[in-house]
């Protein structure tokens, strides 16, 4: 899941840095000032309590001029925690504004070591009907601050300003939805993926990402995943693996799935995940939903693809617990493609009788099909393929052609950058792909007339025999003469 969207909590926006005039200070004074946190649609401050843990200390350059500059420094009580991050200020810096760090892990971290250490917080609460509150005369520093209610970090942030303020936001989940192209049939596609190609009866796994949203405010929540599978693909229920972290959820016990075939073919599978505000304390922590679908006859050939598509459903406002919002579809595509063989004679006409088999690069064979003297009949179609190396042979040649050699081939699917279409290609010069048709073709052609025998086989053998039986004829013939000549003469 992205940085960007993980970094939604109720949760803030994470603020480094600001620019703002502030008044002048004296040579030696540590500049002060206040934190304002404000209510937002659908979540209040109401109530709340909210502490601020500073977790570095900061100095102006110029006292008189703080947009001069400000060097950091780590407080005493925080040096075990930041000393995983690096030996001197910079190298902490540099680690903080990198890409390597999950901000919201840090803030939880930073949180809890803060605690241990016995920082000291600034605090406030939120008074009835306050849509506001301030966290006064704070010095200068980066802060991690609390809602005291549920111990959750709910920002983390720079006070270099004398007024600093942030707003409330809703943890706003996310999904994502993959294939998993290590556990697929096809040894080109690797790791998680939008893309792959699959032969129909394979199997194609799916991976759902997403987290526990931060639910301080809530009470109870709804989370609800809708998976619509295409009608070439059927979803394998005793495939379906749910965990939360480290723990493996129960059907029935932790979640109910609903699966409903549609009207056009299509079918969805709904999770409804059973008191998911159980997993408050979890908040952050990675949701993962696993299961497999298996690609059918019904499958669409050629370059649009099999689509599987997802979305979550969720709470929005603490206060209405039928308030929901729903995430955009997430859609991943499995492409399938045929190969169509035309049968003729050397003249072009159609050749009924002749039976082939396609076989994979391990010479099993797929499928095997016979031409018939029925008007198309010479055509035949082997559906459902995925990329890879085949070879056609004929096995069965119609009386009196000739068998038509071998055709060995490869076919490869080159999946989009980005929309939905992929392209078919192949470097073969038998096998061509029809990009109006959308599918692999060739043309077997058998020449008329029997084969003569090769050398080595009974060829000469044949006329050996004959030969002797010839010779020993004479030899009858001739005794059987001189005896009738014989008996004569008596």
């Amino acid at each position: 899941m992205k940085k960007a969207q993980k970094l939604f909590s109720v949760l803030l926006t994470l603020m480094l840095a600001f620019a703002m005039a502030i008044p002048a200070f004296a040579a030696g004074e540590v500049p002060t000032g206040t934190i304002t946190i404000n209510s937002a649609a659908n979540v209040s401050v109401e109530g709340k309590v909210f502490k601020a843990y500073k977790i570095l200390d900061a100095q102006a350059v110029d006292s008189s001029d703080i947009n001069q500059g400000v060097i950091y420094s780590v407080p005493a009580e925080m040096a075990d925690f930041f000393s995983a991050y690096g030996s001197t200020m910079n190298e902490i810096l540099d680690k903080l504004n990198g890409t390597e760090i999950d901000l919201n892990q840090f803030a939880k971290d930073a949180l809890a070591a803060a605690k241990s250490a016995n920082v000291t917080p600034a605090s406030a609460t939120g008074t009835e009907g306050a849509t506001s509150i301030e966290i006064k005369d704070i010095p200068f520093g980066y802060y991690v601050i609390e809602d005291a209610s549920t111990s959750t970090p709910v920002v983390a942030l720079m006070l270099r300003t004398t007024e600093q303020e942030v707003t409330l936001k809703l943890d706003k989940p996310t999904i994502e939805k993959k294939i998993d192209g290590d556990k697929d049939t096809v040894s080109s596609t690797t790791g998680l993926v939008d893309y792959n190609n699959a032969a129909i009866s394979e199997i194609v796994p799916y991976v759902l990402t997403s987290a526990v949203p931060n639910m301080v405010s809530f009470s109870s929540y709804t989370y609800t995943v809708t998976d619509t599978f295409s009608a070439g693909l059927a979803y394998n229920a005793d495939s379906l693996v749910i965990t939360i972290g480290a723990k493996t959820l129960a059907k029935d016990t932790d979640y109910t799935v609903d699966v409903t075939a549609n009207g056009d073919g299509t079918t969805t599978v709904e999770i409804d995940f059973i008191n998911f505000i159980q997993y408050k304390a979890n908040a952050g922590e990675t949701i993962k939903i696993e299961y497999t679908a298996t690609v059918d006859t019904d499958a669409v050939i050629g370059e649009i693809g099999n689509a599987n598509t997802v979305n979550l459903t969720y709470s929005n406002n603490p206060d209405d617990a039928s308030s929901t919002e729903t995430t955009p579809d997430d859609v991943v595509y499995t492409y399938v493609t045929k190969l169509v063989v035309t049968k003729t004679d050397e003249d072009g006409n159609a050749l009924a009788g002749a039976t082939f088999e396609l076989r994979d690069a391990d010479d099993n064979v797929i499928a095997s099909a016979t031409t018939t003297a029925e008007e198309g009949g010479n055509v035949l179609t082997f559906t459902g393929l995925k990329e890879g190396t085949y070879t056609l042979v004929e096995t069965v040649v119609p009386e009196g052609y000739n068998k038509a050699d071998d055709i060995t081939f490869t076919i490869e699917c080159d999946y989009p950058e980005s929309g939905t279409d992929c392209t078919w290609s192949t470097t073969s010069t038998t096998v061509t792909y029809n990009t109006t048709a959308k599918q692999f073709e060739t043309t077997v052609v058998n020449n008329f007339g029997s084969l003569l025998p090769e050398t080595g086989g009974i060829g000469t053998t044949i006329f050996y025999i004959v030969g002797g039986l010839l010779v020993v004829g004479a030899v009858v013939l001739l005794i059987t003469k001189k005896r009738m000549s014989a008996e004569t003469s008596k």
